[in-house]
């Protein structure tokens, strides 16, 4: 699957429990750098997918090397669908702790 990086968008959410006893969330957003970086450190990410307008979304382990995204199935419902429909997009988070990660 190429990674079409014109359209990568990620951001960054930090969780700050001090501000007077009340959950706060700052987002800002990482630059593309920042993104494929993060993409070529993580491993799992979950694929979705749509037939017939029913969405489908399903973790998998992935790879990213030099703008492609490599990973391996047997044949099933998710082939089938992006056969069907090859728009997929990917979606990969990284948890520093419960109070910051990214989300790309």
């Amino acid at each position: 699957m190429e990674i079409n990086t014109s359209i990568l968008s990620t951001a960054e959410k930090c969780i700050d429990r001090e501000t007077s006893g009340e959950t706060s969330m700052h987002i800002e957003e990482l630059g593309r750098k920042a993104s494929l970086t993060l993409l070529t450190k993580l491993r799992l990410a979950r694929l979705a997918c749509a037939k017939d307008l029913q969405p489908y979304i399903t973790p998998i382990h992935y790879a990213y090397h030099d703008g492609y995204v490599y990973s391996f199935s047997t044949v099933g419902q998710k082939i089938e669908w992006m056969r069907a429909n090859p728009q997929v997009c990917l979606e990969a988070d990284e948890f520093k702790s419960r109070q910051s990660g990214a989300v790309l």
